[in-house]
């Protein structure tokens, strides 16, 4: 109940926000689903995608709904929600340490390039490396303020850009297939 109380808020601050994660929890399960998860895993998987952009909740909407590009303080302050997320989950005792990794970790990049700590490969929660290929995917395919959805085939070549890099293998080869089988 109390998650869905957080969705409701996530819904009445920034509706994009809410479908974005609404959509990447969808996202998490197909993928989880095609790499061999349990439904255990999955169910918790749903979850922790649902909830994974939580801390923009104290993002300024202003920033959330800019139609142009962020300047390096907006962007520093977007850059804050997956620690703001965790903080407002950690102290939680429904949610485990899966879940709360996609919440700080969705935004960590196989090299070290992601945000908020740097972490590299296996640091990486593996959920979390997953919902940062099905994160971003969303992204790139959904309407945004400074632009219009990209396709699915564009989509997945921004992703392949950093396949190995940036993004897991497997998993990025997993999504590709699931997305072309489609």
């Amino acid at each position: 109940a109390i998650i869905a109380q957080q969705l409701c808020n996530v819904l009445h601050h920034d509706y994009a926000t809410f479908t974005h994660c609404t959509n990447v929890s969808m996202y998490c399960v197909l993928l989880g689903r095609e790499l061999g998860f349990s439904s255990s895993d999955l169910k918790e998987l749903a979850v922790g995608g649902l909830l994974h952009d939580l801390g923009k909740l104290q993002i300024d909407e202003r920033i959330l709904t800019k139609p142009g590009k962020l300047d390096d303080f907006e962007f520093r302050e977007i850059k804050k929600h997956p620690g703001i997320g965790f903080a407002l989950l950690v102290e939680r005792d429904d949610l485990g340490f899966g879940q709360l990794m996609v919440t700080y970790q969705h935004h960590e990049r196989i090299d070290g390039s992601g945000y908020p700590v740097g972490c590299l490969g296996d640091e990486i929660h593996p959920w979390a490396r997953l919902c940062a290929i099905v994160d971003v995917y969303e992204a790139l395919t959904s309407h945004r303020p400074y632009r219009s959805p990209m396709s699915p085939k564009t989509a997945l070549a921004v992703l392949d850009k950093g396949n190995g890099t940036e993004f897991d293998k497997e998993m990025l080869q997993c999504w590709r297939k699931l997305i072309n089988s489609r």
